[in-house]
C-alpha cells in the first residue's frame, strides 16, 4: 500500500471534522474506503430521485437486482466515510425514504456523467478493432473512397481511414537497388503506383510483382498505364515518341520526384543516371509540373503516367525505352509483413483485402477482360 495513502487513511479516521480534504485523503476515500459498488448505488439513487432528491433503497435494490439490505449497508458506509472526510453527509433520512443533500446531489450527478462518458468510451473502443489506416497517394483517393463505402456496407462495418502519403514515402528512390540504404517504410498494405514489368499482369485482376527481397508483392490491379515523356514542343516538334537518351542528348533535364514509379523507371533505363545527368529533385507531380510551367528549371522535361495533360508549351511523347515497364496502380500487400501483424489487426486487414478484391475485380466482368495474373 502507498505510504502516503495509508497515512491519509489513518488521519481520515481520527479527524472527523476535516472540511478541505487534500489529494491523498481523497485518494484514500475513493480507492480504499469506498468501492465501485457503493458509488454505482449512489449513481442509481440519484438517477431515480425526484425533484426533491428523494428516493428509496428498495428502488435501488430493484434496479440492481440485489437485496435492499446490501444497498442500505453500502450507502450507509459510503455516507459515513464521506462524513469522516468532509464533515458533511450525502444522504438525509426522511421517513422511510432518503433524500440527497446538496453534496450528495453534486456527487451523484458527477457519477452519472462519469458513467455516461465511460459507456461512450466503451462504445468507441469496441469499434477500434474494426478500424484501419491505409497509406494512399493522392491520385488514388477516388478509388480509396469506393473501398471505404464497400467496407461500410459490409457485415463487419469496418471503418477505413486514409493515411496520406507521397509515392516516395511508399517507394523510396533507392529501394529497388539497395533496401538497406533507403530504409523504406514497407507497409503491409497500401494504395499507390509502382513501375513494374506488366507482361503478366491484367487490369482488374490480382497479380504478383517480384522484388529484390525474393518475395512477391500481391497487387489488386486497378490500372496499368504506359509512361510518357512531357517535353518541350518547340524542341521536339511533332514526333510521336522519344527515348530517355533523347532528352539528355538535347541538354534537357528531368524534373524527378525523390521516389516512386517514375524514379524506378529511370533507374531501369540507366542505372546510376543521377550521377551522370543533370536533374532537379522534386517532392511530387504537382511540384514537377509547376517547374515546367514557371520556367524555374532550364530545359525541363518530366516522365508521367496516367491521365496527365501537358503543360502549355509541352507535349506528351511515347517512350521508346522498356515498353514492358509500365505504371501499375492498385492495392498492394506485402504478405510477409502482413503475416507479422497482431491477430486482431491481421483479421481486419484480411477483410479489407477481400473487400478490395471484390471492389476492384468486379469491373473485369463488365469490361470483358480475361486472363489470370
Amino acid at each position: 500500500m502507498n505510504a502516503s495513502i495509508a497515512d491519509a487513511r489513518g488521519k481520515l479516521m481520527s479527524n472527523r471534522t476535516s472540511v478541505e480534504p487534500n489529494k491523498p485523503q481523497i485518494e484514500a476515500f475513493l480507492t480504499l474506503e469506498t468501492g465501485p459498488a457503493a458509488r454505482d448505488m449512489l449513481r442509481i439513487f440519484t438517477e431515480g430521485a425526484d425533484s426533491d432528491g428523494m428516493n428509496s433503497f428498495a428502488a435501488v435494490a430493484k434496479a440492481l437486482k440485489t437485496d435492499k439490505r446490501i444497498v442500505s449497508r453500502e450507502l450507509h458506509r459510503l455516507d459515513a466515510k464521506f462524513e469522516e472526510l468532509t464533515g458533511g453527509t450525502l444522504l438525509d433520512r426522511e421517513g422511510i425514504q432518503y433524500q440527497l443533500t446538496p453534496a450528495g446531489r453534486l456527487f451523484g450527478e458527477e457519477l452519472i456523467t462519469q458513467h455516461r462518458n465511460l459507456m461512450e468510451t466503451v462504445r468507441r473502443a469496441s469499434k477500434r478493432h474494426k478500424e484501419g489506416r491505409m497509406p494512399v497517394t493522392e491520385n488514388l483517393l477516388p478509388e480509396f473512397s469506393k473501398l471505404q463505402k464497400r467496407l461500410r456496407r459490409g457485415k463487419e462495418k469496418i471503418e477505413l481511414y486514409p493515411d496520406p502519403r507521397r509515392s516516395s514515402d511508399l517507394l523510396p528512390s533507392t529501394y529497388l537497388r539497395d533496401e538497406s540504404r533507403s530504409n523504406p517504410q514497407l507497409f503491409p498494405y497500401a494504395m499507390y503506383s509502382v513501375c513494374a514489368d506488366a507482361s503478366d499482369l491484367r487490369k482488374n485482376r490480382v497479380g504478383k510483382i517480384p522484388t529484390i527481397e525474393d518475395t512477391d508483392i500481391d497487387v489488386i490491379v486497378i490500372d496499368i498505364e504506359p509512361f510518357k515523356i512531357m517535353a518541350s514542343t518547340r524542341t521536339f516538334g511533332g514526333v510521336p515518341s522519344l527515348s530517355v537518351s533523347d532528352i539528355w542528348s538535347h541538354d534537357q533535364q528531368f524534373v524527378v520526384p525523390d521516389g516512386g514509379a517514375v524514379r524506378t523507371f529511370l533507374s531501369a533505363v540507366e542505372d546510376g543516371w543521377e550521377g551522370r545527368h543533370n536533374h532537379t529533385e522534386a517532392t511530387d507531380y504537382s511540384f514537377c509540373a509547376a517547374c515546367l510551367a514557371n520556367d524555374s528549371v532550364p530545359n525541363p522535361a518530366m516522365i508521367v503516367h496516367g491521365s496527365r495533360k501537358p503543360v502549355d508549351g509541352f507535349s506528351l511523347y511515347d517512350i521508346e525505352d522498356h515498353p514492358e515497364l509500365q505504371a501499375v496502380t492498385g492495392v498492394f500487400r506485402r504478405q510477409a509483413r502482413a503475416n507479422r501483424l497482431q491477430s486482431t489487426k491481421r483479421n481486419i486487414w484480411e477483410k479489407v483485402w477481400a473487400a478490395a478484391t471484390d471492389e476492384f475485380t468486379d469491373a473485369a466482368s463488365d469490361t470483358g477482360e480475361s486472363g489470370a495474373a
